[in-house]
This record gives C-alpha cells, structure tokens and sequence, in this order.
C-alpha cells in the first residue's frame, strides 16, 4: 500500500454525489412549495402540485421534506388572498369614486 485508504477516495466520490442529490432535492421540494402556494395545498385539487410531489418522490425525496413544503406553501396561501381581496376591493370603491365624481359634474 502507499499510504492512502480506499475510503478517502470514496469520501470524495460521496461528496460530489450528495451535494448534486441536495441541490436536486432542494430544488424539487421549492416546485412543490410554489405549487402549493399557487393553488392551495390539495394535491386532489391542485394538479400543478400534484405533478411537483410525484416528481419528488420519483426523485426519492423524503416524505417529511415533501410534506413541510407543501404546509410552507399553503400556511402563506390565506395571507396573499386576503391582500388581493382587500386590494381589488379598494379599486373597486376608487373607480366608484370616480364615477361619482364625474356623474356630480355633469
């Protein structure tokens, strides 16, 4: 032998292997956040994020990351409706306004 171990070269082939694994799982469990974000945390109802989780876990991605990605997406779903409810809201009473307005000049 001349001083070196079969398990330093294995260490260095695991390295590459897992850091490209971990970029692809992190890739794949951000698809299913943002597809649950987008349409709700049903994958019954939401086919976008049902295509994201079959993908994941065709790709061997753990159940527990898969299943914090989607209460991520959909724990923010009910805030960003509630301001875009709120936001076309307010232009609604705007336009309104303005027609008000413009009915009081004439």
């Amino acid at each position: 032998m001349s001083g070196h171990s079969k398990w330093a070269t294995t260490k260095h082939k695991k390295a590459i292997v897992d850091a490209k694994r971990g970029k692809m799982f992190a890739k794949l469990v951000k698809n299913v956040e943002v597809a649950a974000r987008m349409g709700g945390g049903d994958p019954t109802g939401n086919p976008t994020l049902y295509d994201a989780i079959q993908k994941a876990k065709k790709s061997s991605v753990p159940n527990d990351n898969i299943d914090r990605a989607v209460a991520a997406g959909a724990s923010d779903d009910m805030g960003w409706l509630l301001a875009i409810g709120l936001l076309a809201t307010l232009v609604w009473m705007y336009i309104e306004f303005l027609r008000l307005l413009s009915y009081l000049q004439e």
